[in-house]
Order: structure tokens, then C-alpha cells, then sequence
């Protein structure tokens, strides 16, 4: 199974298993946010990460980020107040300047 994200202001998380399914998140979303502050702490997208739905209350869901490897959590303090738009460019930045990541400008984040 490959997993690809695009980063972009409307962030997309696309599984390839059995059957292609499309999991498609906004910004605005709690999912999102906790994502974005988890894996902006990602230094070596090269390794494999593990992306858990957690739920809150209600119809609310946020995310974990997880070392595929160690099973660690990656862990990232909340700021509802953070410069998402700038989150993502530093985040994509650090994808395409990765050594060992296949990262091609443009293209989806494969990990």
C-alpha cells in the first residue's frame, strides 16, 4: 500500500489499497491543523510514517503522527493561532530539498 499527500492549501491524503480511497481535508479542520504541527517536526521524510484518525468529541477528529518504525509519536504543541500557509511552504519545503525522499516539484509526496 502507497501512501501519496499533496500539500497544498487544501491538503489531500490519498490511500492505494484494495480499492483506491480518497480521504480529502481543509485547512480549517482540526485533522488538518494536527497534521500540519506534527509533521512541520519531520526532519527525514524518507522514512515511513504512520497517520492515525483520532476522534474527539462530537464530529470532531484530529491526527497523530507517528515513526513507522519506533511506533513513536510524533509530538507537536497546539497553536490555533499558527501560520498555516507558512507551515505548509516549510513543509514542502523541507520535502523537496530531501536527500532521500522522491520528491519531484509538483508531483505528490510519497512516503
Amino acid at each position: 500500500m502507497k501512501e501519496s499527500l499533496s500539500l497544498t492549501s487544501r491538503p489531500v491524503l490519498k490511500t492505494n489499497g484494495v480499492g483506491d480511497n480518497l480521504v480529502e481535508f481543509t485547512i480549517e479542520t482540526n485533522f488538518a491543523k494536527t497534521f500540519l504541527l506534527a509533521v512541520s517536526l519531520v526532519e527525514d521524510f524518507s522514512k515511513p510514517l504512520i497517520i492515525a484518525a483520532i476522534a474527539g468529541k462530537e464530529n470532531v477528529v484530529f491526527c497523530n503522527l507517528y515513526d513507522a518504525a519506533t511506533k513513536t509519536r510524533i509530538r507537536s504543541e497546539w497553536n490555533r493561532d499558527a501560520d498555516w500557509l507558512a507551515i505548509i511552504d516549510s513543509v514542502q519545503t523541507k520535502l523537496q530539498t530531501s536527500k532521500n525522499s522522491h520528491i519531484v516539484s509538483g508531483k505528490p509526496i510519497l512516503f
